[in-house]
């Protein structure tokens, strides 16, 4: 594990985990709710096909399956973890107590972001979070941060989460 010496306002502590399968788990820890006047948050979900069994995306079976009629089992896990965090940002740090949603690396090489829309906390709490209408064919961040970038340019603080592994990203203008 390696902490970073040189983190941004409002994070404490931010570590870094390298993981086996030479991933990096990144934990970052907000020490107090910043409370900062015209704050805006987001949330961009991972909308890459890799995701879909998180959605809950059955995946196709074989022949025999098929044949037969078998479904796998399967569990939406991205909402719960979107609904608390998307909760939390609202109610805790937005400044008009709402979160832009969207999903990000969508359509052809993941180039395309879908809007969900702003969500309360109320909402979001019961919001479900299922696929998006076009899963990604790759995986490209850049348009998801310039969304944000653009629909917040005159936010003097904006705090944004790329996944609901919560890989966080905050400005100050």
């Amino acid at each position: 594990m390696t902490q970073l010496k040189n983190v941004v306002d409002p994070f404490g502590e931010v570590n870094v985990h390298p993981q086996p399968d030479g991933k990096i788990r990144v934990l970052a820890t907000i020490l107090m709710e910043p409370r900062r006047e015209g704050t805006q948050t987001g949330i961009a979900l991972d909308g890459s096909a890799s995701m879909a069994s998180l959605y809950g995306v059955a995946e196709e079976g074989g022949f025999l399956a098929n044949l037969f009629g078998w479904k796998k089992e399967t569990h939406n896990d991205i909402t719960p973890v979107a609904q608390s965090l998307c909760a939390y940002l609202a109610r805790k740090l937005d400044a008009d107590g709402g979160t832009t949603c969207i999903y990000w690396a969508t359509g052809a090489g993941g180039s395309q972001i879908e809007v969900i829309g702003d969500l309360t906390a109320d909402q979001a709490e019961r919001h479900i979070f299922g696929p998006p209408r076009d899963f990604g064919t790759g995986t490209q961040l850049l348009p998801a941060v310039r969304y944000f970038v653009d629909r917040f340019k005159d936010a003097p603080w904006g705090f944004t989460s790329s996944s609901p592994t919560a890989n966080c990203t905050t400005w100050k203008k």
